[in-house]
Order: C-alpha cells, then structure tokens, then sequence
C-alpha cells in the first residue's frame, strides 16, 4: 500500500509538471494540459502548485471560448478561489481571480486582489500585465499605462503587453470622443493625435513580435480607420485572412471583419461579397450566421432594385447550397 501511495505521487508530479511544459508552450495543447493537472490532482487534490495549474489553463481557455460562447466563463471561478486559499503567496493566481471578480462585478473585493498581487511580485512581468488589463477594464487608464510601460521596460518583446497598451490608447480616444471633450483647439488637435499614434504604434508592435495575433490585426485596421489609412487598413485585414496559424473559427472571424470593412469603409460590395461567402463556407457557427446575414441583406437589396437582379438570385442559390452541405454538429472547439 505504501509503494503504491508513492507511486502514485510520483506520477502525479509528473502529470503535474508536464501540465506547466503545455500550458507555457502554446495555446492548442490547453486542453491537454487540463487534462494533464487534472490526473496529477487525483492522486494528491490539496496539492496547491497543482491546483494553480488547473485554475490557470482553465482561465485561459474560458477567455479563448468566451469570445464564442460567453457563457464559458464560470468554471475558473471556483478554481482560482481555491487555488488562491491553498497558494496565498502566487501572485499570478490572485491576478486571474480578481480579473474574474471585476466580471462578476465585485470591483471592491477585486482591488484587494489586485493589490495583494502586487505587493507580492512588484516586478514580475507576467502579473503586471493581468494588473494593467484589470485597471484598463475598469477605467484606469493612467494607472493601466503606468504598470504595462513598466512590465514593458523588462519585457519589450511581450505581444500581450503592446495590446494591452495599445487597447488603453485607443480607449481613451474613444472615451475622449463620447464624451465630447473635443473642442477642436489645437491643443485638442494635438492630443487626439497623440493617443492614435500610440495606438497604431502599440498595434503595429503586436504585429511584429506575433505576427499570428488575430486580434491585434482587427484592432490595428481598425485604428488605421479611424486615421483615415485605409489603405493600411485594407492591407492588414486581407493579411489576417492569409495566416496559416489560425483556427477555421478565428478565419471566419476574419473573412467576415474584412467583408465587413469592404462594405462599409470601401463600399465594394463585390468584394465584401465574396469574403462572406469564405466565411459561410467554413462550417463553424456565430461567425458563419453572420455572413449569411450579411449576404442575404446584401441580396435582398439587389432584388428589392431589381426583383429579376440575377446577381441577387445567385447569392442566396448559393446560401442555400451551402447550407445543405453544413452540418451545425460539427464545431471545433
């Protein structure tokens, strides 16, 4: 019984730590290194490095999914709460779950959290970018700024903090707009300016260090419209929609934010067309509905001009085509 108590410990350290080699390699072996923690936890379930382990990978493929399916959201919850009673001092742990209680709402008992993970690692880069996220998603901007230019200054090469920056800037322009703080002075002008050239800068930061990082391409086209690039704009969407990296979901996604800005910014309707129809090809589904959506609206506009538009009738044959041959089951998640 006592060899096979130790046995048992053994290889649980080895699931355990071969759960931390995937989850710090990439992002596609998540579910595996769930898995992974989840049998090191069967054999010792108090375990705290563990029970970190768990919670974090959890936390991480929540936020991948949650862009899908907000509903997946809940899990880590209650994992990160006990992994922060089991492991008090993990400062990256008490980062994750304050980011959880700021969406529930619970800004007050976040902030503790918050702080209590700074107190701990002051200067470990991969907690300051949680605590910058946590301030830029309550509207502390400064504060965000200040805590990611100093993760910046350790790690310069870091993707995820260049967004973050870069998310910042372009909140405060946004911000700036709604609230019509613009009076249109030179000083104004000026600082205007400023946040669109930090933004842009930032993005384009993203991009060079991870040129796969879907996101930040959306966001940085998005700026470049905003400055009136759109040549720059149209560059970076037709670039998302070529990655090789991506999963057949984030190409949908990509086909229809390039259709999207087609139509709308460049007003070439048969472009837009044709980057709809890529995305009802891939058989996924959010994304999907809505390049249908947009084609049927697109045909119902031509026929309404002209009930006989040939162009219009042959948009929804082929809606109707595709849909025949999609099979909804059939998500890869």
């Amino acid at each position: 019984m006592q060899s096979k108590g130790l046995e048992d410990l053994v290889q649980s350290e080895t699931y355990g730590e071969q759960g931390w080699a995937l989850v710090n390699f990439c992002g596609q072996y998540y579910e595996k290194a769930k898995d992974c923690f989840e049998e090191a936890l069967k054999a010792n379930p108090d375990d705290p490095e563990w029970n970190t382990g768990l919670a974090t990978v959890v936390y991480r493929l929540e936020e991948y999914r949650s862009k899908r399916r907000p509903y997946v959201k809940y899990v880590s919850f209650q994992l990160l709460e006990r992994a922060v009673k089991l492991n008090p001092k993990d400062s990256v742990s008490k980062a994750l779950f304050a980011l959880k209680l700021q969406e529930f709402k619970k800004q007050e008992e976040a902030m503790k959290y918050i702080k209590d993970a700074l107190e701990l690692t002051p200067d470990l880069p991969y907690v300051l970018r949680y605590v910058g996220k946590f301030y830029r998603r309550a509207g502390m901007f400064e504060e965000a700024i200040a805590v990611l230019k100093k993760a910046v200054s350790i790690t310069p090469t870091s993707g995820f903090l260049h967004h973050q920056l870069g998310l910042c800037y372009r909140q405060m322009l946004k911000q700036r707009n709604r609230t019509g703080r613009g009076d249109k002075s030179g000083q104004d002008t000026q600082k205007i300016k400023d946040l669109m050239e930090k933004a842009i800068f930032h993005f384009e930061m993203v991009l060079e260090v991870k040129k796969s990082f879907l996101h930040a391409h959306f966001d940085l086209a998005d700026m470049y419209v905003t400055s009136n690039q759109s040549k720059k704009a149209e560059e970076t969407y037709k670039k998302a929609t070529e990655l090789t990296t991506i999963t057949e979901y984030e190409k949908q996604q990509a086909h229809l934010e390039y259709g999207t800005f087609l139509e709308n910014c460049k007003k070439s309707e048969d472009e837009a067309v044709d980057q709809y129809k890529e995305g009802l090809r891939i058989q996924q589904n959010e994304y999907r509905q809505q390049c249908e959506t947009s084609l049927r609206r697109i045909a119902s506009q031509k026929l309404k001009r002209n009930p006989s538009d040939v162009s219009g009738l042959a948009l929804l044959l082929f809606i109707s085509k595709e849909n025949q041959d999609y099979d909804p089951s059939n998500e890869e998640y």
